[in-house]
């Protein structure tokens, strides 16, 4: 397999936030140009930028296209979401993926390669527009209906 290289995607410098550098989700980070990064690889440069990578630049989510091509970002992190079973209350964590979504694209997460990467997974997604907004999205392989479920505006300040 060809190594993947990002190019002139820069869209994770725009999407993702950044602690250590204060960056918010969606802002484009003072560091980025056209080409890239001016500090990566420098002293300056954020740990946590060195130690991220979008699953397509890894090779994980083969299926699906560049990300400022199809206006999403497939996170390597997973986070937790928690769930409430509707007949018994109970509630209990479960891994799931980040997907940061251009807020300008915000059905970018229709794409259908994307529906078959999440499916194939068998997790569900946080499809992350902001630091604190994110729909909640559950395959057909994890879901009792066997269909797609889209849970809109789950806030998370």
């Amino acid at each position: 397999m060809t190594k993947r290289v990002c190019g002139s995607c820069t869209l994770c410098c725009r999407l993702l936030p950044v602690a250590e550098i204060r960056k918010k989700a969606n802002t484009r980070c003072s560091h980025q140009f056209s080409g890239g990064c001016r500090v990566y690889h420098k002293a300056n440069f954020p740990l946590s930028c060195g130690f991220w990578s979008c699953r397509w630049l890894t090779g994980d989510a083969s299926g699906v296209r560049r990300p400022d091509r199809t206006h999403y970002v497939i996170d390597i992190m997973l986070d937790t979401v928690v769930l409430t079973h509707n007949e018994t209350g109970e509630r209990f964590e479960e891994k799931a993926l980040q997907v940061w979504i251009d807020p300008e694209h915000r059905d970018a997460w229709k794409d259908p390669a994307l529906l078959a990467y999440i499916d194939g997974k068998r997790m569900p997604a946080l499809l992350r527009y902001s630091s604190w907004e994110a729909d909640g999205l559950f395959p057909p392989s994890r879901s009792s209906n066997g269909r797609w479920n889209h849970v809109t505006s789950i806030v998370k300040k």
